[in-house]
This record gives structure tokens, C-alpha cells and sequence, in this order.
């Protein structure tokens, strides 16, 4: 991620607004939270359904991917680690 820290707004129906659907890891931090809709999400090889006024988390080196989704309109901040001090992480670790 070369933005340091990003908000994207995902929408239904908005083909530049769909999620990444397969397997991988990223090198930063997701913070999600679903305004509407739901999906289904693997984290670590666990499944998760994420529903409407969730707020969610992935760390780096997580690996996930979305399975499915519905309606969804969520909002996700990623943060570049170097951003996250050192008590956050052991916090969200």
C-alpha cells in the first residue's frame, strides 16, 4: 500500500467498488465497518458472517479472503503498519 492510510467506500453494484475475491495476504492493516448487506469472509482458515454494524479487522500478514457477499456497503480503512505503534499491536495481536 503506498497511501499510508486510505477510506474506501464499497457499494453494491459498483464494479470498481468489488471487494478482492481470492485468497492473499496484505502487508497492512483493514479496518472495516458494514453500513448495510452482509458477507462471508475466511480469515486464517476460519469463516466468518459479517452482518450490518460490524466493525472488523485484518492484520498484516492475515490470510483471508471475501467468499460471498450480499448488498454490501461497508466502509475500510487500511492502515500501513508504520502508522500502528507498538502497544496498538500488541493490542490487536
Amino acid at each position: 500500500m503506498e497511501m499510508g492510510i486510505y477510506l474506501r467506500r464499497f457499494l453494491p453494484g459498483v464494479s470498481q467498488d468489488t471487494p478482492v475475491t481470492y485468497t492473499h495476504q496484505d502487508d497492512y492493516y483493514m479496518f472495516g465497518f458494514v453500513e448495510a448487506g452482509e458477507y462471508e469472509i475466511c480469515i486464517d482458515f476460519k469463516t466468518y458472517q459479517i452482518t450490518a454494524g460490524t466493525v472488523m479487522m485484518t492484520q498484516p500478514g492475515q490470510v483471508y479472503e471475501l467468499l460471498n457477499s450480499s448488498g454490501l456497503s461497508a466502509y475500510v480503512l487500511f492502515v500501513d503498519s508504520t502508522f500502528v505503534e507498538e502497544i496498538q499491536k500488541r493490542v490487536f495481536g
